[in-house]
């Protein structure tokens, strides 16, 4: 089974207005899973709808603008972010090797995500920041979604949006 992926861009994030930053050969292209060939279904979007506080909706999306402009710049993350703002959230074993799942945070939000092949971020989700320490629950519904990203990678089975205009 095929697993979509929706390329997240100003336009996606609802910054119609605004020219997408330029990118360069070596940007960062961000993803997130969807359950179908739309955006309907993409989970990264639902769960930023389905967050109970406005003000986490705002943060989230705010976060999102941010992670696009540095993206494009095609540089590390890290360099761009402090190490509060951005580090490593949780590690796994998986196949054999050490999983790591990053994380940016901006205000009381936590968009977690894992470096794929070829400069691709996989955006596993979004999540409140209400406590230090991920719940069990938390690590579990990441370390799936990444999993079904690796797997599907492994067997070829992603289907990434192509590049727009």
């Amino acid at each position: 089974m095929p697993l979509h992926l929706k390329r997240i861009t100003f336009q996606t994030i609802g910054y119609r207005d605004q020219p997408e930053p330029q990118r360069g050969e070596a940007s960062w292209k961000l993803f997130a899973p969807c359950s179908n060939d739309d955006y309907s279904g993409c989970i990264l979007l639902s769960q930023i709808v389905g967050l109970a506080d406005k003000e986490d909706q705002k943060a989230a999306v705010l976060a999102l603008k941010k992670l696009i402009q540095i993206a494009a710049l095609g540089q590390p993350l890290t360099v761009h972010y402090d190490k509060k703002q951005c580090h490593e959230l949780h590690e796994f074993r998986y196949h054999g090797k050490e999983r790591v799942i990053w994380r940016i945070r901006h205000g009381d939000i936590r968009l977690p995500f894992y470096y794929g092949q070829g400069k691709l971020i996989f955006l596993a989700g979004v999540l409140p920041k209400r406590k230090d320490k991920l719940s069990r629950s938390e690590k579990s519904a990441l370390e799936t979604e990444v999993k079904r990203y690796i797997d599907a990678e492994k067997l070829g089975r992603l289907q990434l949006e192509p590049d727009g205009p």
